[in-house]
């Protein structure tokens, strides 16, 4: 079962991610599937630091440090990802 869940969650993913940088979709659907993406990884990202401060509320800092850390680290290489694949097919 967790087969299944996992092919269908990257047939999901990747497919968003090419429909959202294919000039052949149309422009609506493109565009919502950028904020889709974007609404995902700012999410998670989001999920991360927030579990940061919950830890180091918790009297477990460096858990918690690192948690914040992790979402500010890969928060910046998703924009970085996202400027360069997007000025690319735009």
């Amino acid at each position: 079962m967790d087969i299944l869940f996992e092919i269908l969650f990257s047939l999901a993913f990747e497919g968003a991610i090419e429909g959202s940088t294919n000039k052949k979709v149309p422009k609506f659907i493109r565009y919502l599937l950028r904020v889709i993406l974007i609404g995902f990884f700012l999410f998670i990202i989001l999920g991360l630091i927030l579990c940061g401060i919950m830890l180091i509320k918790d009297h477990t800092i460096l858990a918690g440090i690192l948690f914040i850390a992790l979402g500010i680290i890969i928060a910046v290489f998703s924009v970085k990802k996202f400027i360069t694949l997007y000025k690319k097919h735009s």
